[in-house]
């Protein structure tokens, strides 16, 4: 396989970087987005501790930040679409696993 990355480009808003490289032998061009998801963990942690995961009127209550690099996982890797109201029972079943959990905000789960 070519050796070597060349960047591509950078999300401004989550900071994603995507790299691409060409291999010769496979005539394939094969596209990596990497991406720091860690501050979204956090901010759920945070928003725990700080108490905002209801709204002012108490009818409503913050359930999950899903980062697009994840969104992107879950279509590939279970077809499931995060945006897709019809797809809204497997979210839910993601995000009350215990694989995907970090990224609730809060201990309960979403039903």
């Amino acid at each position: 396989m070519a050796e070597g990355w060349r960047f591509l480009s950078r999300d401004p808003m989550s900071g994603a970087v995507e790299h691409y490289r060409y291999d010769p032998d496979s005539d394939q061009c094969i596209i990596r987005r990497t991406a720091d998801i860690e501050p979204i963990i956090e901010a759920n942690k945070r928003s725990v501790n700080d108490g905002i995961v209801q709204n002012k009127s108490r009818d409503m209550r913050f359930a999950a930040r899903i980062p697009p690099e994840v969104q992107l996982i879950w279509l590939q890797q279970y077809g499931i679409r995060a945006w897709d109201k019809n797809h809204k029972k497997g979210v839910l079943k993601l995000l009350n696993s215990n694989e995907w959990s970090y990224l609730r905000v809060g201990r309960h789960f979403i039903i």
